[in-house]
């Protein structure tokens, strides 16, 4: 068998620009580059540019302020993109145009609890308008689809240092997230702490590509840090992320926090979860872990934490 040129097996992959990647509050020049084949301007509802960009952090998520109007210039023609927002007012639409500056569609973000995306295929694809009618969208994700020219001494004017990795206190405020209300009967800790600490090895692995599968990040509050069992519990998700850094999980990429059906077997469908993957897989649930007591929705005293291994989505 012929072996794939280097070039060939890279035609497929997605360039992913990934703002989840930076510190919150970071600042960038108006217009500013981003991961060497973008260029992104915000303008303010006159068409004036605002400046300077903002990498925010809102709702437990980190973006990229894409303003009200944000126009997203590519080096190359791409064959598809996808767009994952975060924290509309109102959902907004993106604006396609070809390279002769051509209106080839309008793409409405479809909406998923605090996350929209927004994506399309098609061949030609060369500017992309970004409309949130209310302002406040966070671009957390920006995927091109196509393979881009061979390119040398791009300038760095402009870019903002990205993360390696999701941080270890970032790791915390997702578990803290998740799990932060659940309380094990007892105060029994042992299948709690397993728990979080697969969940942040979980995070580790693929919190930065897709925060929509991740409850929001969240920490307490100084006030309420001054309530023990609340200490206690967020002190227990710090050591949960420190702990997830070490425990590999193979393709164990999936968990879901939820009360416990009849049969003791997956998670109950009654009320349903809000989320499009497919939870009904049973049979790739490998553990549980449980019984929890949730004081957040669904109120439950027997929460526990699946976790599904092989699941590909």
């Amino acid at each position: 068998m012929k072996k794939p040129s280097p070039s060939s097996s890279r035609k497929n992959r997605p360039t992913i620009i990934d703002f989840q990647r930076h510190c919150p509050w970071s600042v960038i020049g108006n217009p500013g580059r981003h991961g060497d084949c973008a260029s992104i301007v915000v303008r303010d509802p006159s068409l004036g540019i605002v400046a300077p960009l903002r990498v925010r952090e809102e709702g437990g998520y980190t973006g990229l302020d894409l303003g009200r109007s944000a126009q997203i210039d590519l080096d190359y023609e791409v064959s598809g993109f996808e767009i994952m927002a975060a924290t509309f007012l109102e959902p907004g639409v993106v604006e396609v145009f070809d390279l002769q500056g051509r209106l080839i569609a309008v793409v409405p973000f479809q909406r998923m609890g605090n996350i929209g995306r927004a994506g399309l295929a098609r061949a030609g694809i060369k500017r992309l308008f970004v409309r949130s009618p209310q302002g406040g969208a966070l671009c957390l994700v920006l995927k091109l689809c196509g393979e881009p020219p061979v390119t040398k001494g791009r300038s760095a004017v402009g870019r903002m240092a990205a993360r390696d990795e999701l941080s270890e206190d970032d790791c915390a405020a997702v578990v803290y997230g998740e799990t932060g209300t659940l309380r094990a009967p007892g105060g029994d800790e042992d299948q709690l702490v397993t728990g979080r600490t697969f969940i942040a090895a979980v995070a580790y692995a693929r919190y930065l590509d897709d925060p929509s599968r991740f409850a929001p990040k969240k920490r307490p509050t100084d006030d309420e840090l001054q309530d023990a069992g609340i200490k206690k519990h967020w002190d227990l998700c710090i050591a949960a992320a420190k702990a997830g850094k070490q425990l590999g999980i193979g393709n164990c990429l999936h968990f879901v926090v939820w009360p416990i059906d009849s049969a003791g077997v997956g998670p109950t469908d009654s009320p349903t979860i809000p989320d499009a993957w497919p939870y009904q897989e049973v049979a790739k649930i490998t553990e549980r872990y449980g019984p929890f007591k949730s004081y957040s929705k669904p109120l439950s005293d027997a929460t526990y934490i699946f976790k599904y291994c092989g699941v590909r989505v």
